[in-house]
């Protein structure tokens, strides 16, 4: 195995659990994969269970989204930092459908594992299946704090996304940065002028 993946691998995520078994190691060395990844590349498209991964950027953002084709809008979904897991909870745990993009928003390293791999690892240790669920919950709050920030007014919505978010806000276009907020982009600017002229950043 390369160096530089099983490294990953054992800082990124066996470090996860507490005196990990050998075969434990040895199957997540094995479902591991590495990939070099540019800016803007698409990790995966809407799809079933069978083709989903859990993906994990090493120093790298990752944005999720959404493409209405009845409307040719396209809406972000979900903002990953570095070193967050990312999945989705309703293919994984209940074989949903995907139905999200996953894409680069800066090029990097990328660590990657199946969904049928990470299920057979859920059935067979224990630590792998509460370590999954532990981070469905954290999904599930981030995505309800999402939904409460979404039903706020715009200038407001767009005023704490700014405020939440300023490494993405760094290096992103204000199309991508309006899709996360649900407005179109010309939208977009007209907040960022309201809040410029009301000195709402930087208030707590």
């Amino acid at each position: 195995m390369d160096n530089i993946k099983k490294t990953l691998i054992d800082q990124c995520i066996l470090s996860h659990f507490v005196n990990p078994k050998e075969s434990l190691i040895d199957r997540v060395y094995a479902a591991c994969r590495l990939h070099n990844t540019i800016k803007g590349q698409e990790l995966e498209v809407p799809g079933e269970f069978n083709e989903g991964r859990m993906w994990l950027p090493v120093s790298s953002m990752v944005h999720s989204f959404v493409k209405d084709t009845a409307t040719n809008n396209t809406w972000g979904t979900r903002i990953w930092k570095k070193k967050q897991f990312i999945f989705f909870t309703p293919c994984l745990l209940e074989k949903k459908g995907r139905t999200d993009y996953i894409g680069m928003i800066e090029g990097g390293t990328v660590l990657s594992i199946g969904y049928p791999e990470l299920e057979d690892l859920m059935i067979s240790y224990a630590e792998v299946d509460k370590w999954i669920k532990y981070l469905s919950s954290k999904n599930e709050q981030y995505y309800q704090e999402r939904a409460q920030l979404l039903h706020k007014e715009p200038i407001d919505r767009v005023a704490q996304f700014i405020k939440e978010n300023p490494a993405f806000v760094g290096c992103t276009s204000q199309a991508v940065q309006a899709s996360h907020v649900r407005l179109k982009r010309g939208g977009y600017i007209n907040q960022l002028k309201k809040i410029k002229e009301r000195n709402l950043i930087g208030q707590s």
